[in-house]
């Protein structure tokens, strides 16, 4: 999706849109046993219960035409304990996608499940491997569909100011921090399927759907780096190239503050409610003693349903140095939880409190040019921007249907202060002159639409400190660490045509459940 930026925070929603489609990195438990060696494995996958983080999907899926060994999807995991493994997705559209195995190590890691049956029909349908887990969507086309034409910035040479990612460290495992962004100049809308070549043990790969456009497409990193150095990446045939540095691999020397008891000025952030999923804002920051530079790599246990876990590079001695933990999956139920991080013989420990499951039901609706829209499914609101950490106060965020391979209708809302405190309960306008810092407040409201031809539009207005945009109100009447509530009216311009178009909003209201 891509729309010229009329604010800095439209920059920053183009962004958000772009380069993850607001996705976060929910896990959850759907494999249960032993751990043993010839006991069942126990293992996350990584996006469950709502999209696969960033799946691969190999292979062209017709109709008509019975899949081959070609077709596989590639998806982000993180073992628990080893063992044995089996996994399906379960039938849709003739097909299914199934793997087995054995686990023989811990960590995160990728699967590659495999694709059999021949498709009936076409159009776009959903799977779901594992109980619970997460899902992905395949378009399933009568001639092989649309293949997107684009050119990578800096083709055939270095990549246009690519985005790296992660730690990258000789002998870990990389996870799902680590990525590399590029950008795209698509020509033609379609599907995408790129990868580069696997150097010193790892690769970087991205499917998906690109509109016509200035596009940014996200390569997950898979793989063990094997040794240190630095290397170049090619990104498909005759693509752009990146470097990626891996640093040594010899463990640090260290301790935990606290231990043997409780971790010092240990420091948990994010909300946890039962049965709601994780996402970036759920950390926990602890305090280490390095008394050797080198390399982390920490994990907690798991305790109702939750985990946290953070790798990294220490550059120097010193003591009470803060490393933050990233948690991961979605808490079962209400519950108070201790969480003990562990080096050697060092360990200590942090509690983390999950309250009772808010309310499931969402409310997100309007009236846009006089026909009634409902955004409630994956509705919800965030006290903090979805790429960049506390730059937004508040997002409200919903879709009109569930996702299905290409862009629905969307509705978002952004307010944030420009003192970055904390959004209160009123009235905010984005033509008021409470726009100005350093004490004000900016708003901006996006419509994404997508268009025939497969391009997408997005109906837009925000504060600008330049130029009048049309006027939009939003009314916050309560906000709690559980729930947003409140109204919203105004007016939207189709940026793309310098603004001649408009659709007006009326009757909007909101009560959203905080993620």
């Amino acid at each position: 999706m891509f729309r010229t930026p009329r604010s800095f925070i439209a920059w920053i929603a183009v962004l958000c849109i772009a380069v993850l489609s607001c996705q976060k990195p929910y896990d959850v438990i759907i494999n249960k046993g032993t751990g043993t060696q010839g006991g069942t494995a126990i293992f996350i996958l990584q996006g469950a219960p709502d999209a696969c983080y960033l799946p691969i999907l190999n292979g062209s899926y017709v109709a008509g035409t019975a899949v081959t060994a070609a077709n596989t999807i590639e998806i982000a995991i993180n073992v628990r304990l080893i063992g044995s493994y089996s996994i399906s997705s379960g039938i849709a559209n003739g097909i299914s996608f199934s793997a087995e195995g054995t686990f023989t190590a811990i960590g995160p890691q990728t699967i590659v499940l495999t694709a059999s049956g021949t498709p009936v029909t076409t159009g776009s349908f959903s799977f779901q491997p594992g109980i619970n887990g997460c899902s992905f969507s395949i378009d399933f086309s009568a001639t092989g569909g649309n293949t997107a034409v684009f050119t990578l910035d800096g083709s055939p040479n270095a990549c246009t100011s690519p985005t790296v990612s992660g730690a990258y460290i000789a002998g870990i495992a990389l996870d799902t921090s680590d990525r590399v962004s590029i950008t795209a100049n698509v020509t033609t809308a379609g599907t995408y399927n790129i990868s580069t070549a696997t150097v010193n043990g790892i690769k970087f790969s991205g499917s998906g759907t690109l509109a016509i456009g200035t596009q940014t497409i996200v390569l997950a990193g898979s793989g063990t780096p094997a040794a240190t150095g630095t290397n170049n990446y090619t990104a498909a045939t005759n693509g752009c190239s990146f470097p990626v540095a891996v640093i040594a691999g010899t463990p640090a020397v260290y301790t935990l503050s606290g231990a043997p008891n409780a971790c010092t000025a240990a420091v948990t952030n994010g909300i946890y409610q039962a049965t709601v999923p994780l996402n970036a804002a759920n950390t926990a920051v602890i305090n280490v003693n390095v008394t050797t530079p080198g390399t982390y790599n920490i994990i907690t246990n798991a305790d109702n349903g939750i985990t946290f876990a953070a790798k990294g590079y220490f550059a120097k001695a010193g003591n009470n140095i803060p490393v933050t933990l990233a948690a991961s999956g979605t808490p079962i139920a209400a519950a108070t939880s201790t969480f003990t991080p562990a080096e050697g013989a060092s360990s200590c420990s942090f509690i983390v409190v999950t309250d009772s499951a808010a309310a499931t039901t969402a409310t997100y609706s309007c009236k846009i040019d006089g026909v009634a829209y409902t955004f409630t499914n994956r509705a919800h609101a965030q006290f903090s921007d979805p790429v960049v950490p506390n730059l937004y106060n508040l997002f409200l965020d919903g879709f009109t249907g569930p996702a299905n391979g290409s862009t629905v209708p969307e509705f978002q809302i952004f307010i944030t202060n420009d003192n970055n405190s904390a959004i209160v309960p009123g009235t905010y306008n984005g033509n008021q002159a409470s726009a100005f810092p350093p004490n004000g407040y900016r708003i901006e409201i996006d419509f994404p639409l997508l268009n025939p031809d497969q391009s997408t539009t997005t109906w837009n207005t925000s504060t600008s400190l330049l130029s009048q945009n049309p006027p939009f109100t939003i009314v916050v009447t309560a906000v709690t660490p559980a729930h947003v509530t409140g109204t919203f009216s105004g007016t939207l311009t189709n940026t793309l045509q310098g603004s001649t178009a408009q659709k007006v909003i009326t009757e909007g209201v909101f009560d959203l459940p905080v993620q």
